[in-house]
């Protein structure tokens, strides 16, 4: 009979102890919540910064995993290979594609990067070709830029894992980054409108920047396109987007891929392009709210010069 006897004090301390579990697991939860909330305030007090964002994809990836006679692992270790020692921090990886992301003080530090960016781009196809493996395998990149800080347009985050906490960025800018990236080509880099913007505003007000001005000579127009719901205008038919490509070499038409070779040096002064972006961006309502932050950001000069290119 008192084998089989519940002591129920022994049942309430049992009780108690999951309860106080409980109560400290919660505790534990609304610590680190107040730590990162406290963290998230202090990054909004930050200064204003103007972050870069890379992306880096190998063309065709998903396709490419469904050939069980194909040996894609060798491509993606290769196309790690040739991205390591990358001049910025490496944000994360989205499926396949890899994110860098860093804050920058200066138009030069962006020229930089598009040129890196553009040269690991062409060297990743010559890997894979040493490899032995078809021609056809290209890598396409994005480069963009968000303002962060004290604004709600894009956000810095830190949230806790096993490992810490991880920062990542979330915003209009952000996003629009992403959805140009959807119009990255192969063996190319795709550039945001705004850094052609900040570049060609840069080399206007100094003309000697030798770095900035050979980063915008190999940078060409490559038509236009709809990017829904990423400006703040009813009908985004209103207005199209610009897409620039970055070349290494832009009188090197082998290395590019076929469906790009009708893309041609324009012969636009650079006041022209500086006007024909302003009247763009003004059409899509982000002039006031991101162009010209940017560029007070950068110690740009604002003022307008009107020119009739459009």
């Amino acid at each position: 009979m008192l084998n089989n006897y519940n002591d129920p004090t022994k049942a309430a301390d049992e009780k108690m102890i999951a309860v106080s579990a409980a109560s400290l697991d919660v505790a534990k939860i609304r610590n680190k919540y107040n730590e990162m909330q406290q963290k998230y305030e202090k990054l909004r007090s930050n200064p204003n910064q103007l972050v870069v964002f890379v992306s880096l994809d190998i063309v065709g990836s998903v396709k490419l995993k469904q050939n069980e006679t194909f040996n894609w692992l060798n491509l993606f270790l290769e196309f790690h290979k040739t991205l390591k020692s990358f001049p910025i921090k490496q944000l994360k990886n989205n499926g396949d594609e890899i994110i860098f992301a860093q804050p920058v003080s200066d138009l030069a530090c962006i020229a930089k990067i598009i040129e890196t960016t553009s040269k690991r781009t062409l060297q990743a196809h010559k890997n894979f070709t040493k490899l032995g493996l078809d021609k056809k395998f290209y890598v396409k990149s994005t480069v963009w830029v968000a303002e962060t800080g004290n604004t709600t347009r894009n956000i810095v985050i830190e949230y806790l894992t096993g490992d810490g906490f991880i920062r990542d960025y979330l915003g209009i800018n952000v996003d629009e980054g992403f959805r140009l990236a959807g119009f990255a080509s192969a063996n190319t880099v795709t550039i945001d409108p705004k850094i052609v913007m900040l570049l060609a505003k840069a080399i206007k007000q100094n003309p000697k920047e030798q770095v900035i001005k050979k980063c915008l000579e190999n940078i060409v127009l490559d038509g236009c396109q709809y990017l829904k719901d990423i400006w703040p205008i009813e009908d985004a038919k209103q207005q199209k987007y610009p897409i620039f490509r970055y070349y290494t070499d832009i009188s090197d038409l082998n290395i590019r891929h076929p469906e790009l070779d009708f893309a041609k040096k324009s012969n636009h002064t650079n006041d022209d392009i500086i006007e024909m972006l302003r009247k763009i961006f003004q059409r899509a309502g982000v002039y006031e709210k991101e162009v010209k932050n940017m560029l007070q950001l950068m110690n740009i000069d604002c003022s307008l010069h009107e020119h009739n290119f459009l």
